[in-house]
């Protein structure tokens, strides 16, 4: 039997991270849901259980326990989060995808390049949001790499460009 891959989404109370935790419920993952305030996130733990009852989410306060325990690492947190929460994170992020979700557009590939050097041994990709057709852009990530992330987050739709620099998802 396959070990359930563990994925921690860190985040702040918004919509992408719901939509995010929903897809993920739905897949084979050790969903580990990482928040200061655990409270807002109660109702969508019960609602993740009752919609997807082999589901496992885990809903912890501490980014670095949660990030150590993942084999991937989802950030959907406002754009002005990104470095305090690469500062946690850092130790434990070594060699692991970690994807930004709802940066704001016009500042995407510089916060994909400040988080390349606040994350420099992890695979740092990054995309406007989570629910619609946008371009995701990869550093230091392969394409068995892009591959997967799409793939977790149940894209139908991959179109990669030649450089594998970043590709467009339709969810």
């Amino acid at each position: 039997m396959a070990v359930k891959k563990a994925i921690a989404v860190i985040t702040s109370e918004n919509q992408a991270a719901v939509n995010i935790i929903n897809k993920l419920a739905s897949g084979n993952y050790r969903i580990l849901l990482i928040s200061k305030d655990k409270n807002p996130f109660a109702k969508l733990a019960v609602n993740v259980k009752k919609n997807y009852p082999n589901a496992q989410l885990i809903i912890q306060d501490c980014a670095k326990d949660g990030c150590w325990e993942s084999d991937i690492i989802i950030l959907a947190i406002e754009a002005s989060e990104a470095k305090d929460v690469a500062a946690m994170i850092k130790e434990v992020a070594t060699q692991k995808i970690v994807v930004v979700v709802d940066v704001n557009e016009k500042n995407k590939e510089n916060i994909i390049a400040e988080m390349k050097i606040l994350l420099p041994h992890s695979k740092v990709a990054g995309s406007s949001d989570s629910s619609n057709t946008s371009p995701m852009f990869f550093e230091n990530a392969d394409r068995q790499d892009l591959l997967q992330v799409l793939g977790l987050l149940n894209s139908e739709d991959i179109s990669l460009q030649k450089n594998t620099q970043s590709i467009t998802k339709s969810i």
